[in-house]
Parts: structure tokens; C-alpha cells; sequence
């Protein structure tokens, strides 16, 4: 898939959590936004006579259409979350992609542990439609998001749902800040304590891992210890200001 350079409208912005915005796109060339569910967009802009640019993973579904959305989170003193956080809708940015490889693969493992913190399950999303359809197929599917609160969780609804159609597809979200969470779909602590807690299989199952860099780097030396191979661990880290690197 060929990477572009491409202006795009902002259409519509709104709040996906008190924290996070959601921005909408629309490509002023027409042109259908075509990406690989899990790949992400490169945002240009100046900064105190700077060219800056930072990265977003898209969090739409893939589709033949001009338009896609991004979620962004407050950084302190980030100039991108200055930038983006000041947008209107109307106002028109250079944008380009798609990049990135951290993308479902082919196989067909017993288990698939999708591990996401903060917006690194925005990924998740955008994959959701293949995500139901491993899960119809045979594959275990578990979304595990790991936030400080239930109001920062994100994309709920459709994640919630999705495990309502699929006896296949399970979602939790662990609450840092609430320790004593214990509802369906909820557990207190960290996002690895679920997920070593699950007991993955490190002969069957594979582990993608995407967000803050800490949680990354405990998960993958846990896992290791168990005797998971770098085959079975798929990880994107979100570093800002850097871009994301699917490993």
C-alpha cells in the first residue's frame, strides 16, 4: 500500500473520554483513505518555526471512504497535543500514510491477547470487524485495556458489544485508579496482572501489546519467562514525540 501526502478537513471533533479527542478527517482530494487495520497516520505541522510530526493510529474500520478519525490524549507541554487540542472544525492539515506493520497476521492461534493502554487500544478498534471474525472462526479473542478509570475506558460501547454477538470475543478493562473494580468486564490493577493472571499459552496463543512503553517492557520480560517466543509478541510502543514502532 502506497504511503501518500494529503491534505484533509477537520469534520467533526468531539470527546471520546474527559481526556482523549476524537478528530475526524476528510481528505480535500477525494480519494479513498485506504489502510491496513492497526496502521497509523503521520500528522505535519510548524511549532515555533519547527516542522514537527507526529504519529496517530487510525482508529476507524477500514473502508472506501475519504474520511477516517484519530484519537488524541492530553500531553503536557506536547507541542502535537497543542496543536491538534487547538484545531477547529473546518481548519485543513497535512497529513501522510499509511505507515506501520502492526497488523493482524494470517495464522490461527488457540488465543489471541489483544493488550492495549490508554489509546494504544485505538488499534484494536480499527481491527474489530477481523477480530469477530477470528473469534467466529475458532480463535479465543481477548481485549484486555488497561485505563485509570471507567471513564477513561474507550471505545466500551463497541467493544461491549461485540463480545455480546461472539461467545468468541471477551473484553476487560483494568482500572489502575480502582483497585476494587470487580463488575463483568471490569477487574482493578494493571492490564499484564490480567493478562499473566489469563494464563496464555506460549505454544498456542499470540500476544500483541500496544501503548505505554513500561507496561510493554514488564509484559514482554514476563512473558519471555514463560517461554514465549519474539514470534508470538507483537508490540507497538507509543513514545512521544517519537513514532510508534511495531517491533
Amino acid at each position: 500500500m502506497a504511503i501518500q501526502t494529503f491534505s484533509a478537513r477537520v469534520a467533526r471533533i468531539s470527546l471520546a473520554t474527559p481526556s482523549v479527542r476524537r478528530l475526524s478527517f476528510e481528505r480535500l482530494d477525494g480519494q479513498p483513505h485506504d489502510f491496513v487495520a492497526g496502521q497509523f497516520i503521520m500528522v505535519h505541522f510548524d511549532s515555533e518555526g519547527e516542522a514537527l510530526q507526529r504519529s496517530y493510529s487510525i482508529g476507524c474500520q477500514p473502508q472506501s471512504a475519504t474520511s477516517f478519525e484519530i484519537l488524541v490524549s492530553y500531553v503536557d507541554e506536547g507541542r502535537g497535543t497543542r496543536f491538534l487540542f487547538g484545531l477547529q472544525e473546518g481548519d485543513t492539515l497535512e497529513l501522510s500514510g499509511p505507515y506501520g506493520r502492526f497488523c493482524l497476521r494470517p495464522e490461527s492461534p488457540r488465543a489471541l491477547w489483544m493488550v492495549a493502554t490508554g489509546t494504544g487500544v485505538v488499534p484494536y478498534h480499527a481491527m474489530l470487524p477481523e477480530l469477530e471474525a477470528r473469534a467466529a472462526a475458532g480463535t479465543s479473542v481477548h481485549i484486555l485495556q488497561g485505563v485509570r478509570r471507567q471513564e477513561d475506558i474507550l471505545y466500551r460501547d463497541a467493544f461491549e458489544q461485540a463480545a455480546a454477538r461472539s461467545a468468541g470475543l471477551h473484553f476487560t478493562a483494568c482500572l489502575s485508579r480502582e483497585p476494587d473494580a470487580a463488575a463483568e468486564g471490569l477487574r482493578g490493577g494493571y492490564v499484564q496482572d490480567a493478562l499473566l493472571a489469563a494464563a496464555p499459552d506460549p505454544e498456542h496463543d499470540l500476544v500483541y501489546l500496544c501503548g505505554n512503553p513500561a507496561m510493554i517492557d514488564d509484559a514482554v520480560a514476563r512473558l519471555q519467562a514463560l517461554g514465549f517466543s519474539p514470534r508470538a509478541l507483537r508490540r507497538e510502543k507509543y513514545q512521544s514525540p517519537k513514532t510508534p514502532g511495531a517491533q
